[in-house]
């Protein structure tokens, strides 16, 4: 935990960027009626704002990927249909290939991934992926 929490405290540096990763699931949901308006304050009552009726329409769920560099104040992320491994190991494939293509990827790494994705899985072109999940990202 010590070795995770030093590398908060490392000072900013572009060819070894501290990257957190995250993921989450969300559900998308819809309107069945029409909210009401709000209705302004008047001198006899206060105003109300907008109200919704808690029946709701489902519409499926999206998958969101995060990445978060804290010391070079940058952020990305990408949305998805699905959560699958394949998802995954593009997203991060995708970072390093693009974002910190310049980075140095020699080094330590803290990153573990989810219990959901395997290192197998990681690398779905057989290039750097599996690479990249061991040695570049923090």
């Amino acid at each position: 935990m010590e070795d995770v929490l030093e590398v908060y405290h490392r000072p900013h540096d572009p060819q070894r960027p501290v990257v957190c990763l995250d993921e989450c699931s969300k559900q998308l949901i819809g309107e069945v009626r029409t909210p009401l308006p709000p209705c302004p304050a008047r001198e006899d009552r206060p105003g109300q704002a907008e109200r919704y009726d808690c029946e709701y329409l489902r519409n499926g769920t999206a998958n969101l990927f995060m990445a978060f560099e804290p010391l070079g104040g940058w952020r990305e992320v990408a949305v998805t249909d699905r959560r699958r491994r394949e998802d995954w190991a593009r997203f991060v494939r995708d970072l390093v290939d693009g974002h910190y293509r310049e980075a140095d990827c020699g080094g330590r790494s803290n990153f573990r991934p989810l219990r959901r994705h395997r290192m197998q899985a990681s690398s779905t072109d057989g290039s750097k992926g599996r690479k990249v999940l061991n040695t570049c990202l923090v």
